[in-house]
């Protein structure tokens, strides 16, 4: 196809592929970890991610797809025909919609777990809806667009987009007739009023949060309450930080378009990359509890050990790294070091009161893990 942003078309044809499989990836492992555990499916804070992280994997999916739905002949790589890329257009409203919408049930529920002091009870009685909105919203939303013949070529996916390019009527638009004010009702109005409204929550929370602070300071208050308090605060402005990261670059794109009437290619790069990454933020932010947990036990150990006792049952020892022998350990060295070649004597008989050391010096291990502790460890709202 003839175009003088080849190097472009094909950036924005590879780049997501790349990134969404990422995320897709990662989006599976919080859907895999949550289910596998009756506890982790019994908690709201975690159905939450539940839903989030499947609504990524959606998302995830078309971007992954990228260009391949679009009918032949259209953009790079494009293999498709209309009837694929229809497809494909739902499937990227769906999961497009339902993930930001998700972030805000997850701020409402920051919001009636930190500000309201709503017990695990409560929340859970008005749990539905955090589960009802966004997955009825998206659907409608997906649904409507196909019976309105919305989706087509938009760049680089199937989205709400005009056939062909330069229609401007109903009667020469085949699809996507006035794509525009689609594009802002189906999806942009509604991630910028979840943008809003969840960045209004972290400053009711970030308020909240210091003004306990300071009365713990002054009453001279202190230990485990207010600490996890403070950590779930951060949590909470981590995952907001996530879903303003996959957003911003997207809305930058539509604002400029619809002040100049010009598409910006770099803006849009940015775009295709990082976009489809919200479900590896979303993975790196609901691992590091369990991350930070492990560290503050093995202070000496490195990250790979970290990383490595995160994801599986049981942990290799972990080495010191400047550790210099004592006196015990020569001792213990001598008593375990017999020499191969001389016969056991009555002294030596004497010796068996030493006891053999480790085959490695050992700072700190860590065994399997209990059942017990990794349920604990399911309580990591932070």
């Amino acid at each position: 196809m003839s175009s003088p942003y080849v190097s472009t078309e094909i950036a924005l044809a590879v780049i997501p592929k790349i990134t969404g499989l990422i995320s897709f990836l990662c989006s599976s492992y919080i859907v895999q970890h949550v289910l596998r555990n009756p506890k982790r499916r019994s908690q709201t804070y975690h159905r939450i991610l539940l839903g989030m992280s499947m609504g990524d994997m959606v998302g995830s999916f078309s971007n992954f797809l990228s260009t391949w739905p679009i009918p032949a002949g259209e953009a790079w790589w494009a293999i498709g025909s209309t009837l694929s890329c229809d497809i494909t257009g739902f499937i990227d409203q769906l999961g497009s919609l339902v993930t930001p919408l998700y972030s805000g049930s997850l701020a409402t529920f920051y919001v009636l777990q930190l500000r309201l002091e709503f017990t695990k009870h409560k929340i859970k009685k008005v749990e539905w809806l955090f589960h009802a909105f966004p997955i009825g919203l998206g659907i409608g939303f997906a649904t409507a667009g196909s019976f309105l013949k919305l989706y087509s070529n938009a760049g680089f996916i199937c989205w709400i987009a005009p056939y062909p390019d330069d229609c401007d009527s109903p009667e020469t638009c085949i699809r996507g007739w006035n794509y525009n004010f689609y594009r802002i009702a189906f999806m942009y109005a509604w991630v910028w009023a979840t943008l809003l409204y969840v960045a209004i929550s972290m400053l009711v929370i970030f308020v909240h949060t210091h003004r306990v602070e300071k009365s713990a300071d002054k009453y001279r208050f202190s230990g485990k309450d207010r600490k996890k308090s403070e950590a779930v605060a951060f949590q909470a402005f981590l995952y907001v930080g996530s879903f303003f990261s996959t957003w911003i670059f997207g809305s930058i794109a539509r604002i400029l378009r619809a002040i100049t009437g010009k598409t910006f290619y770099s803006i849009l790069i940015l775009m295709a990359t990082f976009f489809p990454l919200g479900g590896f933020f979303n993975f790196c932010i609901y691992c590091r509890p369990r991350y930070l947990k492990a560290r503050e036990k093995n202070k000496e150990a490195s990250s790979f050990l970290i990383v490595n006792s995160i994801f599986s049952k049981t942990v290799k020892p972990i080495l010191p790294t400047n550790k210099k022998p004592t006196k015990e350990d020569t001792t213990n060295e001598e008593c375990s070091s017999p020499a191969t070649s001389k016969k056991t004597t009555k002294e030596d008989t004497t010796n068996e009161e030493c006891t053999p050391p480790a085959p490695l010096h050992i700072d700190k291990i860590l065994f399997e893990k209990s059942e017990q502790e990794r349920n604990h460890e399911d309580d990591d709202y932070y």
